[in-house]
C-alpha cells in the first residue's frame, strides 16, 4: 500500500481530487490517501480523514493567510505527528501524476526528500541553510526516523519560527529543519509548469530543468496561474487528459531563459 498525504481546506477539495484522480489513473499498486483538514470527499478510493488538526506548535502570526496560501499549508509539517505510517509521500493539490508513482515510494530517504526549489539559489542565501533549499509540494517522508531520531520534533519547530526570519512559513521551516538531512529527488518528480528561474542559474542548472521536462513524473503548477483557469500554461494538455476535457492550447515554444507563448 502506498500513502499519499494532502492539507487541505474547502478551497482546494476540487484540485485535489484532480491530485488523486492522476494518481490512481497511473499507479498500479494500492494507494491509502490521507487527507488533513477536512473530513470527507465526494470521490471513490481509500481515504483516511484527519479534520481540525491541532496548530498549537505555530506562533500566531504564522497561522494568518500569506501571500495566496492558507494555514492549510502548515498541515504538512504535522505528518510525522498525525500519519501512523513507516513512511508517506506528501504532494500539493496543484500537482498532477504523469508516472506510475511507485519509483518515487520506493526511494530510500533517511528523512525526507524532496526536489531542488525553482529558486533554490536565491532561497538560500535567504534562508541561509546549509545543504540545497527544496520545494515542499512533492515530499517523501520517512516517518518511522523522523519519530525515533526527532523526539524534540515539536520544539524544534517552534524553536525555528522563533530564531529565523520566515518568508514562506512552511516551507522555509521544512528547509531549516532537516537542513543536512535532505535526500535531493529527481526533478522529473516536481516540474514547475510555470518556468520560474533563479538569477543564479548555471549551464548545468538549465539541462537538468529542461531534461526533467522532457519526461514530467510529477507536473506542479506553481503560482497563481492554474490550468483549470488559464490555456496559457505549459502541460495544461496534461492536466486536461485527467479531467476529460479538450480545448484550443496555444502553442508554447521554450526558448533558452524564457518561455515565448504564440497564439
Amino acid at each position: 500500500m502506498i500513502h499519499i498525504v494532502f492539507n487541505v481546506d474547502e478551497k482546494y477539495k476540487e484540485a485535489l481530487k484532480v491530485t488523486a484522480k492522476s494518481i490512481l489513473l497511473h499507479t498500479k499498486e494500492p494507494v491509502m490517501f490521507h487527507i488533513i483538514g477536512i473530513d470527507s470527499i465526494d470521490m471513490d478510493g481509500n481515504f483516511k480523514f484527519y479534520p481540525n488538526p491541532d496548530l498549537s506548535m505555530f506562533l500566531e502570526e504564522n497561522k494568518q493567510n500569506y501571500n495566496y496560501f492558507t494555514t492549510a499549508a502548515l498541515y504538512r509539517l504535522l505528518i510525522p505527528l498525525l500519519i501512523k505510517e513507516d513512511k508517506a509521500i506528501y504532494l500539493d493539490c496543484d500537482t498532477i501524476a504523469c508516472q506510475d508513482i511507485k519509483e518515487l515510494w520506493d526511494t530510500d530517504v533517511d528523512f525526507i526528500g524532496g526536489c531542488k526549489d525553482p529558486q533554490f539559489n536565491f532561497r538560500k542565501q535567504r534562508t541561509k541553510i546549509n545543504g540545497v533549499y527544496i520545494n515542499s509540494g512533492v515530499l517523501l517522508f520517512n516517518l518511522k526516523n523522523i519519530r525515533e531520531c526527532m523526539s524534540d520534533y515539536v520544539d524544534r519547530i517552534i524553536k525555528i519560527q522563533k530564531e529565523q526570519e520566515l518568508e514562506l512559513i512552511d516551507q522555509d521551516i521544512i528547509n531549516h529543519l532537516f537542513d543536512n538531512k535532505i535526500t535531493y529527488l529527481d526533478l522529473k518528480w516536481n516540474v514547475c509548469a510555470n518556468l520560474c528561474d533563479d538569477k543564479d542559474y548555471t549551464e548545468s542548472d538549465y539541462t537538468e530543468r529542461d531534461k526533467s521536462r522532457e519526461n514530467p513524473a510529477i507536473i506542479h503548477y506553481m503560482g497563481s496561474r492554474k490550468p483549470d483557469k488559464y490555456d496559457d500554461i505549459p502541460f495544461a494538455e496534461e492536466y486536461d487528459k485527467v479531467i476529460g476535457r479538450k480545448r484550443n492550447y496555444p502553442k508554447i515554444i521554450p526558448l533558452g531563459k524564457f518561455t515565448i507563448i504564440r497564439r
